[in-house]
């Protein structure tokens, strides 16, 4: 509805600004997903690219005649730190944000009950 510039199609003008005001969330949350991850990308470019760890990952297996399971990997003692320090930097990245995604779905799947409720009833009328 925002796309297209019908949310005139709401009448109701509570119904119309929670619409809004769900929009402005998602477009929030959809930032703190792109933050984190201009944060975390180049630390995991380092590690893929810059120390070639993609040779050993099984998705780039079809890729690169080198190839050992993620677990090897681990547990070659060098990389270990910056493996632990990468996953930690994902974890706490994702910590907080995972709840809210699951808020934010939840709000939208009642959102959109109550918009299809909106318009079955106006239909009726």
């Amino acid at each position: 509805m925002m796309s297209t510039g019908k949310l005139g199609v709401i009448a109701d003008p509570k119904l119309r600004n929670k619409i809004l005001v769900l929009y402005s969330n998602l477009s929030l949350l959809k930032e703190l997903l792109f933050q984190n991850n201009e944060f975390l990308m180049p630390i995991d470019r380092s590690l893929t690219a810059d120390r070639g760890m993609a040779k050993f990952l099984e998705t780039q297996k079809p890729v690169f005649s080198l190839y050992i399971s993620e677990e090897a990997v681990y547990e070659l003692k060098a990389l270990k730190p910056e493996l632990e320090s990468d996953a930690a930097n994902w974890y706490w990245a994702v910590k907080d944000v995972l709840p809210a995604i699951d808020a934010q779905l939840l709000e939208l799947r009642e959102m959109i009950a109550e918009v299809d409720h909106y318009l079955k009833k106006g239909k009726n009328n």
